[in-house]
C-alpha cells in the first residue's frame, strides 16, 4: 500500500505532530525529512524538552549530511527563537522539534522557510511528497545515533529581548511578577533572561522551569493555570505569566490569581497601540475562535477586526495582506510584525509587563482584572472531546441539524464545529446572551456529536478547554463553520 493513501496527510494546523514511536514521529520519517530539507544553504535547528527530541534531532541532521547538506542545532530551544534567527541568518529554513502543548509522549515537527514563516499548504503538500519519497527509498535501520556536527546559541534572539525588556518603564513600586515555563523549551532562556535582567522594583519568581523530559505541560504552564494562580495568590503578586512546552503561546493571570482571555487580552493590547498611534490600519487580526464580543468593542474605538482560519501562519498571511501590525489568537499566540509573524511567549510577556507599566503611569489603580471586565464578551464554552475519527460534519446530518437547532436558539450567538488541526478531537465553541444556555447547549452538541461519531454511548469522552491523552490516529482537520 502507499504511504500516502495509508497515512494520509502529514501536516496539520501547526507542523506535523502525533505520538513519538508511532508513525510520522519516528526516527526513519526525521531522517527522511532530513534529506528532503538539505540544500545548498545550513537548515538550523531546536528541540523543546522531550525526552524524544534530542534523538529525533539526530535523525533529522543525519538525514541532512546524507542528503549532502549542513545542518547546526541550537540545541533546546523556544520555536520563536529558531524563527527569529532563520529570519536573520543566511540559511535555507529551519525545524523545530516539538509538540508543542500536547503530552510529553508526543513530539513533532515544526518547519520554517527561509524567512522564517511556516509553510503554506501548497509549501506543505509539496514537502510531503518529498518525504515519503526519502521514506521509501531508506536503507539504513538505525537514526538518530550519530552525534550533532555543529551547534550555536540564538544569541541574537536572546540580546533582543534584553533589550526590549530594559525598555519597559520602572514601576514606582515593587512588583512580584511570577513566570510558569511548563518545563518547556523556554525554561533556560526565561531564567537568563528575566533572573539575569536587573529590573527595578520589579521582582520575577519562575515555577516550572526544570525540564526532566517527561514533564513538559503536565499539570503547568499555558495549558494548566490553575498552578500558577494559586502560587500568585499565595505570593500575593501582581501578575502571572505562563508559557506553553514551545514557548510559541502566553497566558495571563492577574493579581486576583484569574485567568484573562485571550480575547480580552488581545483588546487590551490593541487599543493601547492604537491610543498611542501604533495600530497601523486601524485593524487588528484574529482567528475564527475568538469571542465575537471583541469585534463589537473594537469597532466602537474605530478599530476594524480581522478573521482568519485557527493557526498563526493563517493570522501571518491575514497581516501581511492587510498591513496589520498586531494578532493574536485566544489560546495565546500573539505576533507583532515589527518582531516575529509567529507567536512569542517571551517576547509576549515584555509587551505585556510594558503596557501594564505603562498604564500604571497614567492609572496607579490599574488591574488586569478591571481591564478584562472592560471588554463585553459574549458568554462562551469550549469543550473538546476526543475522537477516533474525524467524519466530516456533512456525513452527521443528525449534528447538522442540532447545530443549526441550537444557533436559532442562542440570541446574538453563534456555533463553531470543527476538528482539532494537531489531535484527534472535535472542539465545540459556543456563544450566547446567557451563560448558563451555553454551557447546556456546547454539552448537548458535544455529546450528540461524539454519539454519531463513535456510534455508542459507552465510547463518550468530554473534556473542557484542556488535552487528554487518548491515542491518536492521524492528523487531518475537517470542519465547518456555521
Amino acid at each position: 500500500m502507499e504511504l500516502a493513501s495509508k497515512h494520509g496527510k502529514l501536516f496539520g494546523t501547526d507542523g506535523i505532530r502525533g505520538a513519538y514511536g508511532r508513525f510520522p514521529i519516528t526516527e526513519s520519517v526525521a531522517y527522511a525529512l532530513g534529506q528532503t530539507l538539505a540544500g545548498r544553504k545550513p537548515l538550523l535547528t531546536c528541540y523543546d524538552s522531550r525526552f524524544s527530541s534530542a534523538s529525533l534531532e539526530r535523525a533529522l541532521h543525519q538525514g541532512v549530511r546524507d542528503g549532502g547538506g549542513e545542518a547546526i542545532s541550537y540545541g533546546m530551544a523556544p520555536t520563536p527563537a529558531l524563527a527569529y534567527m532563520v529570519a536573520r541568518e543566511d540559511v535555507g529554513g529551519g525545524v523545530v522539534i516539538s509538540a508543542s502543548h500536547n503530552p510529553y509522549t508526543d513530539n513533532g515537527f515544526k518547519v520554517f522557510n527561509a524567512k522564517g514563516r511556516k509553510l503554506s499548504s501548497a509549501e506543505e503538500t509539496s514537502l510531503t511528497q518529498e518525504i515519503y519519497r526519502y521514506y521509501r527509498e531508506q536503507s539504513q535501520s538505525h537514526f538518530g545515533t550519530m552525534d550533532i556536527e555543529a551547534r550555536r546559541e540564538p544569541s541574537a534572539y536572546l540580546d533582543v529581548l534584553k533589550a526590549c525588556l530594559q525598555d519597559v518603564p520602572v514601576p514606582l513600586k515593587p512588583m512580584k511578577i511570577i513566570i510558569d515555563c511548563a518545563h518547556g523549551a523556554s525554561s533556560l532562556m526565561a531564567r537568563e533572561l528575566f533572573l539575569g535582567t536587573q529590573q527595578p522594583n520589579m521582582q520575577f519568581e519562575l515555577i516550572h522551569s526544570s525540564p526532566n523530559g517527561r514533564n513538559i505541560n503536565h499539570g503547568v504552564g499555558a495549558i494548566a493555570p490553575a498552578a500558577l494562580c494559586a502560587r500568585v495568590k499565595e505570593a500575593g503578586a501582581f501578575l502571572g505569566l505562563a508559557f506553553d512546552g514551545d514557548g510559541d503561546r502566553l497566558l495571563l493571570v492577574d493579581h486576583q490569581a484569574k485567568e484573562v482571555s485571550g480575547s480580552s487580552l488581545l483588546a487590551v493590547m490593541a487599543l493601547w497601540l492604537h491610543e498611542q498611534g501604533k495600530l497601523e490600519g486601524g485593524v487588528v487580526a484574529t482567528t475564527e475562535l475568538a469571542n465575537s464580543g471583541l469585534d463589537r468593542f473594537l469597532a466602537d474605538h474605530n478599530i476594524g477586526v480581522l478573521r482568519s482560519a485557527v493557526g498563526d501562519k493563517e493570522l501571518a498571511a491575514v497581516m501581511e495582506s492587510h498591513g496589520a501590525v498586531l494578532a493574536g489568537e485566544p489560546s495565546g499566540h500573539f505576533l507583532f510584525a515589527d518582531h516575529l509573524y509567529s507567536g512569542d511567549s517571551l517576547h509576549s510577556a515584555i509587551k505585556i509587563l510594558a503596557l501594564t507599566m505603562g498604564r500604571l503611569a497614567v492609572d496607579p489603580d490599574f488591574q488586569w482584572s478591571d481591564a478584562a471586565a472592560g471588554i463585553p464578551l459574549l458568554a462562551e464554552q469550549m469543550l473538546s472531546g476526543a475522537v477516533e475519527e474525524k467524519v466530516p460534519l456533512e456525513q452527521l446530518p443528525s449534528v447538522q441539524q442540532a447545530v443549526e437547532t441550537a444557533e436559532q436558539k442562542l440570541a446574538s450567538g453563534r456555533v463553531l464545529w470543527r476538528y482539532s488541526g494537531t489531535e484527534n478531537k472535535l472542539r465545540i465553541l459556543v456563544e450566547g446572551s446567557d451563560q448558563v444556555e451555553v454551557d447546556r447547549t456546547a454539552e448537548s452538541l458535544m455529546h450528540h456529536s461524539l454519539g454519531a461519531i463513535q456510534r455508542g454511548p459507552k465510547k463518550l469522552r468530554c473534556y473542557h478547554k484542556h488535552y487528554d491523552t487518548m491515542p491518536r490516529l492521524d492528523d487531518n482537520s475537517q470542519g465547518r463553520k456555521l
